[in-house]
This record gives structure tokens, sequence and C-alpha cells, in this order.
């Protein structure tokens, strides 16, 4: 059974460092235990229902195997510690645009890390220069991640969906 390591760095901010999660051969069970940790209900509530339920160590494989499975995944480190603490997830919409997800731990919410983590990708998309627009989708009812988004420079878009509100970046916006 495969089990997950980190690719190298892709961006690091003053207290944060993202690596790439990529399939490998070989078992990093303090990974695979972290995973857990982090994706508590809470955490989950308002995510889709793959996200749900990850309690064990085969769940939460299954979980690494799909997200890395349909686009890129980040895992946020705090660098000081090397704590595993959120993931940002990024999927291919069209061909220089990326849909965006992200999560952090309960622990490690409400100290400013997930607007730095994104203020990081947004630099480091900016820097890419292969990245047109990031968009993300927000439960209506999840204030705290769509006043993030809007503090960042993200705009609301036109949405069809009854239950969640559109948010767009067009990376160009970024001074250089």
């Amino acid at each position: 059974m495969p089990a997950y390591t980190h690719d190298s760095s892709v961006f690091s901010t003053k207290r944060l460092v993202t690596e790439t999660v990529v399939a490998s051969l070989g078992h990093d069970s303090e990974f695979i235990r972290d995973v857990i940790d982090i994706l508590t209900p809470n955490v989950t509530a308002a995510l889709p229902p793959y996200f749900q339920r990850i309690d064990d160590a085969e769940k939460a494989e299954s979980w690494v195997k799909k997200i890395t499975e349909n686009g890129q995944t980040l895992a946020v480190y705090l660098t000081s510690e090397r704590t595993l603490c959120g993931f940002i997830f990024l999927y291919q919409s069209d061909n220089d645009e990326l849909h965006l997800g992200y999560l952090l731990g309960e622990t490690h919410q409400g100290k400013g890390l997930a607007k730095e983590m994104l203020g990081g990708l947004l630099a480091w998309c900016k820097q890419n220069k292969q990245v047109r627009a990031l968009i993300g989708g927000v439960e209506k009812n999840n204030v705290a991640s769509s006043s993030l988004l809007l503090k960042l420079g993200f705009y609301r878009t036109e949405s069809n969906s009854d239950d969640t509100d559109f948010y767009r970046f067009d990376i160009d916006s970024l001074a250089d």
C-alpha cells in the first residue's frame, strides 16, 4: 500500500513552509497520524463527504490518496516546530485558473496562519507567472473564510449555488 511523503518546498513565509504531498513507497505513520489529528469534525464540517470521519490510519491513507489524484495538495508546516498545521488544495480549472481549497487544524486557527498561508500562495502564484486566477468556493455560513478571502483581495463572483459563494483573485492585481 502506498504511503505519502513530501516533495520539495513549494513556498514559505515567515512562519510556514509548504510541501507538495506525493504518493510514494514506504509508510510515513507520523504524517498519517497528523492527518487524523487535523481532520476533526469541526474542521471538516463544511467540507465534502470524503473529508468526513477520517479517524484511523486506513481512512487517512485513502483520503490522502484521493486528494493527491485530483490536483496538487500542499502540506503546510509551522517552520519552527515542523508541525503539520494544514493543507492547501489546488485543482486545475481552465488552463491558467486554479480552484483553491484550504484548511487549518483547530489548534492552529485564530493565529493569523490562514492569512499568512494564502498570502504566501498568492505571492508564489505571482512569481510563478503560470496562474492567472484563483477561485475559491466557501460555504455561505463560513463567515471567517469569506472575510479572509475578501481581506486578501478576492472578490465575490456570481454563483448558481444555494449553499456556496465563490470568490476570485486575479493574480495580475498583485503589485510587483
